[in-house]
């Protein structure tokens, strides 16, 4: 378990950025909103462009996951200045876990964080906090319950999160947590010390409705 004298040492301490690899999952349906959320503009920055720039202070390798090569053309031009790499999911139909697999294929770090195109309010000292409580572990994973936690917001070492994803894909099993509960050494950070570094949690805050971005966009 995290102690929370960490906790304060990564608050008071500047990332290192080295062997971490950041990958954005942007393959969503957004059935509920009827639009692609990656290009919704909040406060006039696309909401994949807000995520990239984030992580981009966080990691040195940094991988997004589109389900099409038109949306990889999309995404490319959107986010023409930064150093990222723009990869197709290659397993359709699949979920979160295809795009986990593609991303942890082309990574090139041993911890990686995972984290869905439709968080606005992404928290860099939680980012940073992450990849740190992953250290000798084969997972960082904040959780609110012992049946509830945030795998689309958490940090994997490479080989063991590619293994579980592969036997899932293979089992035919969608659900992260199939993939979680293949790991052997996960650190489950309970939610009272996310606290510490995002009070009011609105990190893992997901954009799903027109109201949402209404709400947002009104948090100047």
């Amino acid at each position: 378990m995290v102690e929370l004298q960490i906790v304060e040492k990564i608050m008071d301490t500047t990332a290192d950025r080295t062997d971490r690899t950041g990958i954005v999952l942007a393959g969503g349906k957004s059935l509920r909103l009827g639009i692609d959320k990656s290009f919704i503009e909040i406060n006039g920055r696309t909401l994949i462009e807000s995520v990239v720039a984030k992580l981009a202070e966080c990691v040195g390798d940094l991988i997004v996951v589109v389900d099409g090569v038109r949306k990889k053309e999309d995404v490319e031009r959107v986010l023409k200045d930064y150093n990222i790499s723009v990869v197709v999911d290659t397993i359709k139909d699949f979920g979160p876990i295809a795009g986990i697999y593609e991303g942890l294929k082309h990574a090139k770090s041993e911890y990686c964080g995972i984290f869905a195109t439709d968080l606005p309010f992404l928290n860099k000292d939680l980012v940073n906090f992450l990849f740190r409580a992953c250290i000798d572990f084969d997972a960082a994973i904040a959780v609110w319950s012992e049946k509830y936690g945030e795998p689309l917001h958490a940090v994997y070492r490479k080989d063991p999160m590619y293994r579980a994803c592969e036997y899932s894909i293979n089992i035919k099993s969608k659900k992260v947590f199939s993939c979680v509960k293949l790991l052997k050494d996960v650190n489950y950070i309970p939610i009272g010390l996310i606290k510490k570094i995002d009070p009011e949690l609105k990190s893992f805050f997901n954009l799903n409705t027109r109201e949402d971005i209404d709400l947002i966009n009104q948090q100047r």
